[in-house]
Order: structure tokens, then sequence, then C-alpha cells
């Protein structure tokens, strides 16, 4: 049922990239350059080749729409408008302590929420509107999880917000939220090289040819970026790995994958940078917990 969970997810964000398709691969200077990577400790004959990003055609979409697996939703209107209503009073709320009482795990997140209520000015989200995009039924867990899009001046495609029912009350993914509207996976890919963290992206593969371009015999490629952003970015992942089987196995069926993976920013011994997707974290982006 988790598969049919995660298909069901992954379709709407799919659709909501393919309702942006034209903003594709737009803004080269985004990219990360050519990366040469360094071989394992191993004879080294040959230097590995330069990895080279191939930029698809401006009408070529990235992913395409995956075909629905319906899920058992929970539709009626007064869950509908309770989830909503915690969404706006989370939205609103004058500050993290405020609005600590309305999302999920609030035991471990508070004290996260404490600390970077000192790097981003805390206070209410100013929202323009809210879009209820979806609704879900974890079968396994009896959770039901409603989707929502907030759409903000920054933001007018919308912050995907996924808001669950617990035994508490319907509560916000607030790790997710932020994570989407302050951009934090563009400030980390842009930032300094050393760093590594967990991100909730969409990954499919590259542009066709995807082997003689961005490949070599000891990494693989694939394109990584959250949803709603103007350019994706190239990710590598070493081959023959269990990270690699993790991400190639449901690329095998649909066009793209929303996975929750943790990414490490790297550097060749001659100074050029290229992201590594390290490990796999969890195969979804709904919590694999609500309560």
């Amino acid at each position: 049922m988790l598969s049919l969970l995660l298909t069901a997810i992954v379709s709407l964000i799919a659709g909501y990239l393919v309702g942006n398709r034209n903003r594709g691969i737009t803004n080269e200077a985004s990219l990360p350059q050519p990366a040469q990577f360094p071989r394992p400790a191993q004879p080294q004959p040959e230097p590995p080749p330069k990895v080279v990003l191939v930029k698809p055609p401006a009408d070529q979409p990235i992913v395409e729409p995956l075909p629905r697996v319906p899920e058992p939703k929970p539709e009626t209107i007064q869950t509908s408008i309770a989830a909503e209503t915690a969404l706006k009073a989370f939205l609103d709320a004058p500050d993290w302590m405020t609005r600590s009482a309305y999302v999920l795990h609030p035991g471990r997140v508070r004290s996260v929420m404490e600390t970077y209520s000192h790097r981003i000015p805390d206070g209410p989200t100013k929202f323009t509107d809210i879009k209820r995009q979806d609704a879900f039924l974890d079968q396994k867990t009896g959770t039901s999880y409603y989707v929502f899009y907030v759409c903000t001046d920054n933001h007018p495609h919308g912050i995907p917000t996924v808001v669950a029912e617990t035994k508490s009350g319907w509560l916000v993914d607030w790790e997710a939220f932020v994570e989407f509207r302050d951009e934090q996976f563009k400030a980390f890919a842009e930032g300094p090289t050393g760093q590594s963290g967990q991100f909730h992206l969409l990954v499919s593969l590259p542009p066709s040819p995807r082997a003689a371009n961005t490949e070599n015999e000891y990494f693989s490629s694939f394109l990584i970026g959250p949803p709603g952003t103007d350019a994706a970015r190239i990710a590598y992942v070493r081959k023959n790995s269990e990270v690699f089987t993790k991400l190639s196995d449901p690329l095998k069926a649909n066009e793209v994958f929303a996975p929750v993976v943790e990414v490490a920013k790297r550097a060749t011994p001659d100074g050029k940078t290229f992201l590594e997707i390290t490990s796999v974290i969890a195969p979804r982006w709904l919590p694999a917990d609500a309560e």
C-alpha cells in the first residue's frame, strides 16, 4: 500500500512539474559546471572522462504525467475544513512557539524550530491563496493526509504542504514546509563544498543521451530538484551501490521519483564541484509516522 501511496503523490508532483514544463532547464548559470571525478584508490592508468550536461530543447519536458493509481481518500468536507483551518493557524502564528502547537512531532521539532528562528526571521507566512491539491489515506497506519499548495508572493505556484491527522488533531509537516519555502536545497547547492544535507526532491533521469554525456565508469547521473524551481541539477551516484539501486528501480516503472535523500557537495582535486546523492532516507515525502 505504501507503494500505491508513493505512486499517487509522485503523480501529483509530476503533474505539478508538467504544468510548469516550459520552465525546464533555462538558467545555465545555475547548473553545475562539468565535473571530473576522482577515481577510487586503485591503479589509475588514465584520468576519468569529464562529465558534460546536455541541455534539452526548450519544449522538451523533463517528466511526463504518470498514470493515476487511485488511493482511498478522506474527501469529506468536514475533514478538509479541519485540515485547512489547522494549516491557516500554522501560517498565521506570530512566532515559532505559537506555531509549534500545529506541527508534527513537536517534542523533536520544537528545539529545531527555535534554533531556526535565530537564522531565518520568524513570524507569520503571508499567503495569497491556499489550494487543496489532494488527499490520501495510508491504510497501513490509518493516517489521513491532505496536500495543500500555499501560494505566496515569492512562491506563486505554491509551496507543497502536508497536513496529517493525528491523535492531537491536524498537524503540519514543518520541516518539509520550511525546506521548500526557504529554498534550502538551492542554498545548499550554491553553497560551499564539504557540506551535506537531507532534502525532499524529485529525481528523474537526465535528458538523453545519458551514458555518453553524464556518466563515467564510476558514477551514474540523475536529475534532481525541488518542485517549482527554474532549473534542475545533475547529481551523481556511485555505480553498483545500494543508493543507485534504490533510485534506479523506481525509475524503471515511473519517470519521476519523490524520495527524501541525503546529498553531499564535493570538490574534485582540480577544484570543480559536483553533487553526490549518498543515501535514500525515505522512499516518499509523506511522513512515515504522523503520531
